[in-house]
């Protein structure tokens, strides 16, 4: 009995060992964990879109105009992100899978920009 378990566990090293050798590389964005991590972490971030409107708003118009504008086109652009990734999640064994389904692929990239386009 235990050489059988120690024979089993032998043989079970080896093919894990011999697999990650000969195992290919996996382009991870035509997987489908690419496009369900998109999902996930659009719909977490999708609130990100707040002061990317203000700053953009505040740097076109002023201070004032940006956060009530900014405030209504934000909240327009996070219904948008949140449901797209959303959508990401549900989809997410449906290709295409390296597609975002809107641009850019993340919201807070856009964010980040903005707001160092404001402030420096």
């Amino acid at each position: 009995m235990n050489k059988t378990i120690l024979i089993a566990g032998i043989l079970f090293i080896i093919f894990c060992i011999a697999g990650s050798v000969f195992a290919e590389e996996i382009d991870y964005a035509k997987t489908p964990l690419n496009k369900l991590g998109r999902g996930i972490v659009n719909t977490a971030t999708c609130w990100t879109a707040y002061p990317d409107k203000f700053a953009e708003l505040s740097k076109k118009h002023d201070p004032v105009v940006g956060v009530t504008l900014g405030l209504i086109e934000g909240t327009a652009k996070t219904i948008v992100r949140g449901f797209g990734g959303l959508f990401d999640i549900l989809t997410c064994l449906i290709p295409p899978y390296d597609k975002p389904l809107i641009e850019p692929e993340y919201e807070a990239e856009a964010a980040d920009s903005a707001m160092q386009d404001y402030l420096w």
